[in-house]
């Protein structure tokens, strides 16, 4: 093999779940309000940010996560910063008690983007970065490492990994979804949320039917 020539490959085996999914993926802007079952909402976050191992077996200087997605250097900053907003109520993910947590009555939806979608989907995932958490890094050469730019570019590296676990269990549960970088008022959110301080709103994502 020539390795100074182009190589034409193979053409790719799509066949299999996995494959198609990856094939028929893409993003909705359409929703029906349809309320989404619990079980599956329960699967849908776990496959986007659960624990799927042991976390007693994790080294004392990292965090305790074991995650279905990769975290930049351990740090797993939407650990107790991932909510999810009904038309009922808004909640925080919370993977180790595999519960989601009372936040506050009423339909918020419409405070998570600026798209009209928004409010007609089942529900809005937001991502909110904890960047002090990174910044108390548990191994203690890490803390310097995690200056403003850091942080941000772990919390965009970490979202796009548990967008993309959304997205393909949505296109193999039958369900729409959208990324959204336009996902509300940074302000807005944190006062809703109650979170105070080093806080930080990177991306929402919108499920339905």
């Amino acid at each position: 093999l020539l390795m100074s020539k182009n190589i034409q490959l193979p053409a790719p085996k799509i066949e299999g779940e996995f494959m198609t999914a990856l094939k028929e993926r893409k993003s909705y802007r359409q929703f029906e309000g349809k309320e989404i079952p619990l079980q599956t909402l329960s699967d849908l976050l776990w496959a986007a940010y659960g624990n799927n191992r042991d976390n007693s077996k994790r080294a004392p200087h990292t965090f305790l996560a074991f995650k279905t997605v990769p975290s930049f250097c351990a740090s797993y900053m939407y650990q107790y910063s991932f909510f999810v907003f009904t038309k009922k109520a808004i909640y925080r993910y919370d993977a180790n008690k595999n519960e989601l947590v009372f936040i506050k009555d009423g339909d918020y939806m419409e405070k998570t983007g600026m798209q009209d979608f928004v409010k007609d989907a089942s529900v809005n995932i937001v991502m909110i970065s904890d960047y002090k958490s990174m910044k108390e890094h548990p191994a203690q050469h890490m803390r310097s490492y995690f200056d403003e730019q850091t942080c941000l570019r772990a919390s965009c590296f970490d979202a796009g990994y548990i967008s993309q676990n959304i997205y393909i269990f949505c296109q193999l549960h039958g369900l729409k979804t959208i990324a959204r970088a336009a996902a509300g008022d940074e302000k807005t959110l944190k006062e809703l949320l109650g979170l105070k301080g080093d806080y930080h709103l990177i991306l929402a994502q919108t499920v339905g039917y």
